[in-house]
């Protein structure tokens, strides 16, 4: 299991060097793939449209992604209890439509999702609340309806904005969470 590097990759392409990757990363994890690459943009001085870095990454992603990506067994558990109980369930991902959709298929996934909402979709990325909204909207439900599963401080303040019970579940086992509550 490699880390995603394909962000430092768009980015390294274009000659910029990054020095702590695990750090700009971190920076990252919860926002949308344009919003990153508009700041990695600006922050390096990067000449190419923002459309193009995320293409770039997205195909990097892609082809480090493909093959190599599995469900756990509790989200497999989680999912299967969830639809199985005629629970309506939706993602919500900073990922663009084409990885989501590639992953989600790929994984088993997609048919236990009633919605798909990329950040690319909406008008403003985590820690704002539009992502969560606008799957619940399309699932039919109301905000105190809805409950969000997260592994980052971004989406855990999105889902807090947004009225939903949130669960912070933390992508590396040394992320407390718990600030995100605080706020």
């Amino acid at each position: 299991n490699q880390p995603d590097r394909s962000w430092y990759r768009c980015t390294r392409c274009r000659h910029v060097s990054l020095i702590n990757l695990e750090e700009l990363k971190r920076e990252f994890i919860g926002v949308g793939a344009v919003q990153m690459m508009q700041v990695l943009r600006q922050r390096f001085g990067i000449a190419a449209p923002v459309s193009e870095l995320v293409r770039i990454k997205d195909e990097f992603y892609l082809r480090q992604s493909v093959g190599n990506t599995v469900a756990y067994p509790q989200m497999w558990r989680l999912v299967r209890t969830l639809h199985a109980a005629g629970i309506p369930m939706a993602v919500a991902s900073g990922s663009t439509p084409m990885v989501l959709d590639t992953l989600m298929v790929e994984t088993g996934l997609r048919p236990y999702f009633s919605a798909v909402v990329s950040a690319s979709e909406v008008p403003r990325s985590k820690p704002f609340p539009d992502i969560f909204l606008e799957a619940a909207r399309r699932l039919g439900v109301e905000s105190a309806d809805a409950a969000v599963f997260e592994d980052a401080v971004l989406g855990v303040r999105a889902g807090l904005a947004a009225g939903m019970r949130t669960c912070a579940i933390p992508g590396f086992p040394e992320d407390d969470l718990a600030p995100a509550y605080l706020d």
